[in-house]
This record gives C-alpha cells, sequence and structure tokens, in this order.
C-alpha cells in the first residue's frame, strides 16, 4: 500500500486530485454549515416558538382556571362574610329591643309604685337596716372593685330590738341608698 502512495504522489496528478478532493470537502462543509445554520435556526426557532407558545398557552389556561377557583372562592366567602355582619346586626338590632323592652317594664313598675304608695311610705324603706347596709356594702363593692366580697357585717353598739345597730350613728350607713345623715 506503501507503494500506491509513493505512485499515486510521485506525479503532479495525485496532488492535484489531493487538492481538488480536499477543496471539496472544503466547499461542501461552508456551504453544508451556512445552509444548514440558516434553515436550521429558522426551522429550530420556529419550532421552538410553536413549543414554547403551546405550553404558554396552556399555563395561561391553568392561570385562568386558577385565578376563577380562588376568585369563586373569594366571592363565596365574602358573602358568608356579610351574612354573618347582617345576621350580628340583627341579633344586636334585637337584643337592644330586649334591653328597651326591660327598661320600660322596669320604669313602668317604678312609676306604678310611685303612683300607688304614698309619699309618706315611699320615703320610709321597709327594709331593715342590716339589710340597707348589706345593699349599701354590695354597691361600694361593685363601684370599687368588682371580684370583691362585701365585708362582713358586725352589730356596732348594744345590739338592741330598738337601735340593731347601737346608738353610735358615727360609724354607721345611711337607713336608705339615696339618703345620708
Amino acid at each position: 500500500m506503501l507503494s500506491a502512495f509513493k505512485l499515486f504522489f510521485s506525479t503532479s496528478a495525485g496532488w492535484v486530485t489531493l487538492a481538488l478532493v480536499a477543496a471539496l470537502g472544503i466547499a461542501s462543509y461552508s456551504y453544508g454549515h451556512a445552509e444548514g445554520y440558516t434553515t436550521g435556526h429558522t426551522k429550530g426557532f420556529t419550532e421552538g416558538r410553536d413549543s414554547r407558545d403551546r405550553e404558554v398557552d396552556h399555563l395561561k389556561d391553568n392561570v385562568a382556571g386558577l385565578t376563577t377557583l380562588i376568585n369563586t372562592e373569594r366571592a363565596a366567602n365574602a358573602a358568608k362574610i356579610k351574612t354573618l355582619e347582617a345576621q350580628a346586626a340583627d341579633s344586636a338590632v334585637a337584643t337592644e329591643k330586649q334591653l328597651n323592652q326591660k327598661i320600660r317594664a322596669r320604669d313602668a313598675i317604678i312609676a306604678s309604685y310611685k303612683a300607688d304608695v304614698k309619699p309618706e311610705i315611699q320615703q320610709h324603706c321597709g327594709l331593715s337596716i342590716d339589710t340597707v347596709q348589706a345593699i349599701n356594702a354590695l354597691i361600694q363593692n361593685v363601684n370599687e372593685e368588682p371580684n370583691e366580697v362585701p365585708a362582713p357585717l358586725t352589730p356596732a353598739g348594744d345590739g338592741s330590738a330598738a337601735d340593731p345597730g347601737g346608738g353610735d350613728t358615727a360609724g354607721r350607713t345611711p337607713d336608705t341608698i339615696g339618703e345620708s345623715k
């Protein structure tokens, strides 16, 4: 085989053939490279964009579907909140009506008491002094500290029936809530 190479390259025809084959190879490579780049790039770009567009459209559909679901859920929650707010407002109005009815009933009882009972009797309480002192202690307790138990009442003095608090009126609470001596 070496002798065939020597024979082939010993004449100028062998070198010309080799140069021609090399030039033809380089030309075909250059043409293929240039043509492949332009058509391949365009074809790849177009196919890539088409596949990407399909994917983007699919993602857009997913986003639109999720947005619809989220908006539907938000609208349902907003409707529930509006319903609860309306129920709360109705309950507040009903509670206010009941409270006003109780206040009117109380005022009617007080008015009937004032109309039916003589003023002389109204000024004298029918409660014992111990009961009035306990009520006054409760009222004072409510006005000062809400969870405190009132101090136990101890009679100050001899504890006679005529004057259960004793004769000393300096440390005694008034006999009625509105009076002071």
